[in-house]
């Protein structure tokens, strides 16, 4: 019961972060990523500090588990910030597809967690929606198949370095007990300052202004975003498995779409509903066995999902 309990928690996280990316693309326009970065990160932070200085003992006995947790976070975003600085962010996003595959690998590996056949094939199932969604446009809107180097390395570090920090984070907890608000404000705290330092040396440091709807964007990324759901979603990870975790990720990436659908009037195309289906059929493939022993119908999950989507 707990397990299902916390398999909603988890969906409902990657649900209300759907907007996320959409709602940044607005203030990013007029303002550099490190600096938003250094904003919202920053605020996730503040917003945690209680928690950071009640934990320091716990932290500290933490120690090389931590830091590499907090460093693996801090290379992964602002490798990924300065990956958009040398390439399109539609080819930026080819490369996100990879993280939940490389999650589960890294759980394998560092957790000695048990991944069933079944799971692998549904994490595949969804990494190819994901992958329908996101190539054919690409393709589509591209008409040479461009590479870009310097961004396909700071893509690959950024896609090998976030598995890992959820990983360690996931293993400070469980290991020495230091609470989730404090792994994550500590390490939101690391990635503002060094976000914030980049921000300097890369840039005249004049201070853009920020208006009231950029000031709320920025809160809603740095406070619930990054602070609440981040902490939720960890701690779901006590009890839902890691392909379920990175298949729901793959369902965030569909509910923004449809987002961007529905507010900026873009274009539903096939393949997006085809990217859709496959992604559902993910979950169903992972969660089927476990849920038709326990429900009436085996259908269950894949259809309560859907009615969320509608």
């Amino acid at each position: 019961m707990k397990k299902q309990k916390w398999l909603w928690v988890a969906l409902f996280v990657m649900l209300a972060s759907a907007p996320n990316a959409l709602l940044l693309k607005t203030v990013l326009g007029t303002t550099h990523p490190l600096f938003i970065n250094a904003l919202r990160f920053g605020l996730a932070g503040l917003i945690l500090l209680p928690y950071i200085l009640t934990s320091i003992y716990g932290l500290k006995k933490a120690g090389k588990w931590l830091l590499q947790g907090t460093a693996a976070l801090v290379v992964a975003t602002v490798a990924y910030v300065y990956s958009l600085e040398f390439a399109p962010a539609s080819y930026v996003s080819l490369f996100a597809l990879l993280s939940p595959i490389i999650m589960v690998l890294f759980a394998q590996r560092l957790l000695k967690e048990r991944i069933a056949t079944r799971a692998y094939a549904g994490i595949t199932l969804a990494a190819g929606g994901a992958g329908l969604m996101c190539l054919l446009p690409f393709i589509s809107t591209t008409k040479e198949m461009q590479f870009y180097p310097v961004a396909t390395a700071l893509c690959i570090v950024s896609v090998m370095a976030f598995p890992f920090s959820i990983i360690r984070f996931k293993q400070v907890h469980q290991k020495f007990r230091v609470p989730l608000p404090a792994i994550v404000g500590f390490s939101s705290m690391a990635v503002a300052g060094v976000s914030l330092v980049s921000w300097l040396i890369t840039t005249d440091g004049s201070v853009p202004s920020i208006g009231l709807t950029d000031g709320l964007i920025i809160g809603y990324a740095g406070g619930m975003v990054l602070g609440v759901w981040r902490i939720l979603m960890l701690r779901s990870y006590d009890f839902v498995s890691t392909p379920v975790l990175g298949i729901l990720t793959y369902l965030e990436a569909f509910v923004a779409i449809l987002l961007a659908v529905m507010l900026l009037h873009e274009k539903l195309t096939w393949y997006m509903w085809a990217g859709g289906v496959l992604i559902v059929l993910g979950v169903f493939v992972v969660e089927y066995h476990k849920y038709s022993r326990k429900h009436s119908s085996p259908l269950v999950i894949p259809h309560k999902i859907l009615q969320l989507m509608k």
